[in-house]
């Protein structure tokens, strides 16, 4: 009997999709918290849930904090798990119950086994007067700590409302383990208390590189990402290993070195030196207490593509990048600390009068951000645009309709860079015409486009090189 594979075979390729237009107003903050599970990788929250979502204190809160207070500001913002200290294995049981009465009926009654493979053992617990599943968690942990084997194992409520228990040995070689039915007395591990569980495998300290990496595997959505915290090297690599990538970075710098002209390994001297062109280096000594990147993405961002500079816009929530010695008190950065830091490819926040504002908006390898955003933009709107003319058209050939159409494309998003002022007017495209083409070239139903064209802005000339490919 024949097979149809005998008479046709189709091979689809995938190919990585630019961003949507949606997501150009979505930022991410790469940062190591456990209010994001490590099993997961990122949360969604938004103005309304952030608090809910978010421990109290933590500098996650803090920045979104500053992101909705800007107006206008985003609908929806990424937190996303940078491990940056190895976690443990550590067992979810994700549908545990949470009635607490049905917990207190079992007090030293309660028991369930855990096996890590080497040793066995009953965890028994007291529940008595617990009001709440964090005391439940606590009192669990109390019968870990009183146990032979497993004294130093944790259980806890995560961000998820999860029923967690955690090991003590980090990184991915960390012993797993498993929960189940005691030899005798009331079983906590069953669906009745504990329900389903799985394990998630510990986890060595990876770069923000990473970090990012693992989140876009999961959802290509979040377009601007922001850091705090890392040191000079973590923060150099995470720019080049983002550069390369059709994101932006915000990063932010509290190192007092930044000031200095005569400092050269600073993260922003190192990254302004490398000429990445999608990453904007933020000083401020205002530390984690405040939170610049969030101001840029909270205000910026969500405004119609590529029209709004990075300088020059009010900003809430922060103040001048300079900070008294009494930790209190702000400080004008002096002429002589400006000039070190925008030589070095920093931007930072002043307040001439009575509004707080971004210097430059420029990038660290010195064209502005706001152009970047818009040649971004274009890009990914030119590729979506051209890619839904061939699916739309089944077939698309090297005749002269065809070419005009995908001309007509990229002139409408170039013109549209131009209303943005991205493009200077008067750029000159050229399409080959369907007479141009040999035979051999239209055998490889591939055609390349080079167009050259300058684009200059308020603070520097910008070479914007549109080219285009496609086959069918």
């Amino acid at each position: 009997m024949s097979q149809i594979k005998d008479f046709a075979n189709l091979t689809i390729n995938l190919s990585a999709t630019p961003p949507s237009q949606a997501s150009f107003g979505v930022g991410i903050l790469m940062v190591d918290t456990n209010d994001v599970p490590v099993d997961k990788r990122y949360i969604i929250t938004d103005k309304t849930s952030h608090e809910n979502d978010l421990a109290t204190d933590s500098a996650a809160l803090s920045w979104t904090t500053t992101l909705w207070g800007q107006t206008p500001n985003p609908a929806i913002a990424y937190i996303g798990r940078w491990v940056s200290a190895a976690t443990s294995y550590y067992l979810v049981c994700p549908d545990a119950v949470t009635d607490v009465a049905d917990w207190v009926a079992e007090t030293n009654t309660g028991l369930f086994n855990i096996d890590d493979g080497t040793n066995d053992e009953d965890i028994t617990t007291d529940f008595t007067s617990v009001t709440t599943m964090v005391e439940i968690a606590a009192a669990i942990t109390v019968g870990y700590a009183a146990s032979t084997n497993f004294t130093g194992y944790v259980c806890s409520i995560d961000a998820l409302g999860r029923l967690i228990h955690t090991g003590i040995t980090p990184g991915a070689a960390s012993d797993s383990f498993i929960i189940s039915a005691p030899a005798s007395g009331t079983d906590l591990s069953s669906d009745a208390f504990m329900g389903a569980s799985f394990g998630q495998a510990g986890l060595d300290i990876e770069t923000l590189g990473a970090a990012a990496n693992a989140v876009l595997e999961l959802d290509n959505t979040p377009f601007v990402f922001a850091e705090r915290g890392a040191t000079i090297a973590q923060q150099v690599a995470f720019a080049t290993s983002m550069n390369a990538k059709d994101k932006l970075t915000l990063l932010v710098v509290s190192d007092t070195d930044a000031k200095d002209a005569a400092k050269v390994t600073d993260s922003g001297y190192q990254i302004n030196a490398l000429g990445y062109q999608k990453v904007h280096v933020e000083y401020t000594e205002w530390g984690s207490t405040q939170n610049p990147d969030a101001s840029i993405i909270g205000e910026i961002i969500p405004q119609t593509e590529a029209t709004i500079n990075f300088a020059m816009w009010s900003l809430a929530g922060v103040s001048e990048s300079g900070k008294g010695a009494d930790g209190v008190t702000v400080k004008t950065i002096t002429a002589g600390e400006k000039i070190a830091l925008e030589a070095k490819g920093y931007d930072f926040l002043a307040k001439p009068s009575t509004v707080t504002h971004f210097v430059n908006g420029l990038a660290s390898g010195g064209n502005e951000m706001r152009v970047m955003f818009g040649k971004l933009y274009c890009e990914a709107k030119t590729d979506e645009e051209i890619y839904g003319y061939i699916v739309a058209n089944k077939v698309v050939t090297f005749s002269d309709s065809d070419i005009l159409a995908i001309k007509g494309i990229i002139e409408f998003w170039l013109n549209v860079m131009v209303t943005r002022k991205v493009l200077e007017a008067g750029y000159i495209l050229t399409m080959p015409l369907a007479a141009d083409f040999t035979a051999a070239q239209k055998a490889t139903h591939v055609m390349d486009l080079d167009d050259l064209t300058d684009a200059e802005t308020q603070r520097a000339v910008n070479k914007v090189n549109a080219s285009l490919s496609w086959s069918v």
